[in-house]
C-alpha cells in the first residue's frame, strides 16, 4: 500500500476514532481508550507525512476525468426516486482490485454510477458484505468492515474490535462516486445467508455464534450507525441516508424466529433513529417474510404468538419502503401479489427483480435465473405505474444488474467482474422510457 493511500486510511480512521469518542462509545476491555487510540493515530500520520515519498502514486482525492459538457448533459436528464439500479456485492469489487488496479478500478465504478445516473436511477444499491464459506454464497470471505487476524492452529478469525481499513477505503470509493453524480447509494447492511460464517464462534476471535443472537445484533446495530455516519461525513450534514436493514429474512414457517426478525428490525430503526434516521427512507426486504415490517405497521394481533405487532401508532401511516422480489415481467409482478398490494393500506408498492426467472433474458448462463428483456420490463412498468397511478399509489422498481458476475474457473463460485461493455445497459432504459411514454 502507497504512502499516500495509508495517510488517507488514518485521516479516515482519525474521523472515525474522533467519532467514538464524541458519543463515549464502550471500549473492550484492556484496551486503550478512544483518546488514547487518537493520540497514537495523530502520531502514526504525522510519521506518515513528513516521510519521504518513494513511489508515484495516484492522488488520495483522484476523480476520473470527464468531459465537462457530458457531465452536465447528464445531470440534466430526469432523474426519479422511484427507481435504483442494484449492482451486487460492488464493494467486494473494489476490495478484492483497488491495491492492485486502483486507477482502473475507481473508473470503473464512477462510470457504473455514471450509467445509473444516465438511466435516471436516483440510488446504486449494493450488499455490503458477503462471509459465508458455502461455495454458492462465499463471493469474498475477507471483504468485511472488520480486520482479520491470524490465529496459532485455526483458520483466519474476525476481530470485531480491529477496523478494516482497505474495505472502509472500497466503500469510499462508492460514496465518492455517488456523490459526483448526484445519486444516492442505498446499502443492504446484512442477510442471514450470505453472513452466516461471520456470526460463526470458529472464525470470530469474539467467539459470537448466530446471526440472531443478541451478540451479534449488537455488532450489526453498530455497524448500521458506522455506515450512516460514514455516509454523513462524506455527503454532509444535510444529507439523508437510505438503507435496507436486511436482504430476505427468512423464518421457515417458524413464527417464533419471524418475531424475533420483527423485534430485532425494529431495535435496529430506533438505533438509528437516535442519531437521525427518518422512518421514510428506511426499506426492509419483505420478498421471504411479512416479519420483517411487522412492527412497522398497525396495531394487530398473531394468534399463534400470542402477542401484537405494530405498537406504536407512529408506523400506521406504513411510510417504510417495503421491498418485494423476483419481479421483472407483467406474471412475475401479479405472482408478487401486486393486485393485493393496490387494495391494501400501503400507499407505494416496491419491488426488485432480484430472484426473478419468469423472463426470457439471461443475464447469466449458469443459473436458473432469467429476467425481462427490454419490451417484458417496458410492459411491466408501465402497467404497474399507470395502476399504482390510478390508487393514489407510488411504484417503485430496483433492476437487478446479474450480468456483473462472471463464473471464475478457478474458484468455479460467481465473482462480480463489471465487465460493463458486456452488460446489458439498454434494460436500464425501460424506467426513463416508460416515465417519458406516461407524461413522467
Amino acid at each position: 500500500m502507497g504512502r499516500q493511500t495509508q495517510i488517507k486510511n488514518k485521516l479516515d480512521k482519525q474521523a472515525w476514532l474522533t467519532m467514538m469518542c464524541t458519543v463515549n462509545a464502550i471500549v473492550p476491555d484492556g484496551e486503550d481508550s478512544w483518546f488514547d487510540r487518537i493520540k497514537l493515530n495523530s502520531k502514526e500520520l504525522a510519521e506518515l507525512i513528513y516521510e519521504e515519498d518513494d513511489e508515484p502514486q495516484l492522488p488520495v482525492s483522484y476523480v476520473p476525468e470527464y468531459d465537462s459538457k457530458l457531465v452536465q448533459r447528464i445531470l440534466e436528464l430526469p432523474q426519479y426516486r422511484e427507481y435504483a439500479i442494484h449492482y451486487m456485492n460492488l464493494p467486494g469489487f473494489i476490495y478484492r482490485n483497488i491495491e492492485q488496479n486502483r486507477k482502473e478500478t475507481i473508473d470503473k465504478v464512477y462510470e457504473i454510477a455514471r450509467l445509473t445516473r444516465e438511466a435516471g436511477g436516483e440510488a446504486l444499491r449494493t450488499f455490503m458484505m458477503n462471509g459465508c464459506r458455502a461455495k454458492s454464497e462465499r463471493y469474498t470471505f475477507d471483504a468485511l468492515p472488520w480486520q482479520m487476524v491470524n490465529v496459532p492452529g485455526k483458520p483466519k478469525q474476525i476481530d470485531f474490535t480491529k477496523r478494516n481499513e482497505l474495505y472502509w477505503e472500497a466503500c469510499q470509493v462508492i460514496e465518492d462516486a455517488c456523490k459526483y453524480w448526484r445519486i444516492k447509494h442505498r446499502p443492504t447492511m446484512g442477510m442471514d445467508r450470505y453472513n452466516y460464517d461471520i456470526f460463526n464462534e470458529r472464525f470470530n476471535v469474539q467467539k459470537i455464534n448466530g446471526f440472531r443472537s443478541a451478540k451479534a445484533q449488537a455488532i450489526k446495530i453498530q455497524f448500521m450507525l458506522d455506515y450512516y455516519m460514514f455516509q454523513k461525513s462524506i455527503r454532509g450534514a444535510a444529507y439523508a441516508p437510505t438503507l435496507e436493514i436486511e436482504n430476505e429474512p427468512d423464518h421457515c414457517g417458524n413464527h417464533t424466529l419471524g418475531a424475533l426478525i420483527a423485534d430485532q428490525n425494529l431495535e435496529m430503526f430506533r438505533k438509528l433513529e437516535e442519531v437521525g434516521q427518518l422512518i421514510q427512507n428506511l426499506w426492509v426486504c419483505s420478498s421471504s417474510s411479512e416479519f420483517s415490517h411487522a412492527n412497522f405497521v398497525e396495531h394487530h394481533f398473531f394468534e399463534d404468538l400470542h402477542r401484537y405487532f405494530g405498537f406504536s401508532p407512529e408506523f400506521d401511516s406504513r411510510l417504510i419502503k417495503n421491498d418485494y422480489h423476483g419481479v421483472s415481467t407483467l406474471q412475475s409482478l401479479y405472482d408478487a401479489a401486486f393486485d393485493h398490494g393496490l387494495g391494501s393500506a400501503w400507499k407505494h408498492l416496491c419491488f426488485n427483480e432480484d430472484g426473478a426467472n419468469a423472463g426470457s433474458y439471461s443475464p447469466i448462463p449458469w443459473t436458473p435465473y432469467r429476467q425481462g428483456s427490454y419490451i417484458e420490463v417496458f410492459d411491466m412498468l408501465q402497467h404497474g405505474l399507470t395502476e399504482c397511478r390510478n390508487k393514489g399509489k407510488t411504484f417503485y422498481f430496483t433492476m437487478f444488474m446479474m450480468d456483473c458476475l462472471e463464473l471464475d474457473k478457478v474458484d468455479d463460485i460467481a465473482k462480480e467482474t463489471y465487465l460493463l461493455h458486456e452488460m446489458n445497459w439498454k434494460r436500464t432504459k425501460a424506467y426513463p422510457d416508460v416515465r417519458e411514454y406516461l407524461g413522467r
